[in-house]
């Protein structure tokens, strides 16, 4: 009996996530009200991260855990870019959007103005 061991390489894993929409299903499901302004810039920038994972690492969780490893370490990787203060998507994208919302409004302003 012969059997045949599947090995992938980045790109096909990569692919393998685009084509599930797992990325971007999981950015959605996580990321909060303020986030959804930027779903599609953050989702882009996590896509950006990936690619930058070595092929080593990533082929290596793919070929012993399978795509449900590779799942389990991008949604980690989500995790920790949408929660952290240090992270390059809260830097770019949540931290711009918490600072504006945090402004209160001026309606009350132009309501006594008019009054």
């Amino acid at each position: 009996m012969i059997i045949y061991v599947y090995m992938a390489n980045r790109e096909q894993i990569i692919t393998e996530l685009y084509a599930t929409h797992f990325v971007e299903n999981y950015v959605r499901q996580f990321a909060g009200s303020a986030d959804r302004v930027y779903l599609d810039d953050i989702t882009d920038e996590i896509y950006l991260i990936i690619c930058e994972i070595p092929a080593e690492k990533i082929t290596t969780i793919y070929n012993t855990e399978g795509i449900a490893g590779v799942r389990g370490y991008v949604s980690g990787l989500i995790t920790r870019q949408l929660r952290s203060n240090n992270s390059r998507c809260f830097r770019r994208y949540t931290r711009h959007v918490y600072r504006h919302k945090t402004f209160p409004s001026l309606k009350w302003l132009e309501t006594t103005i008019k009054e």
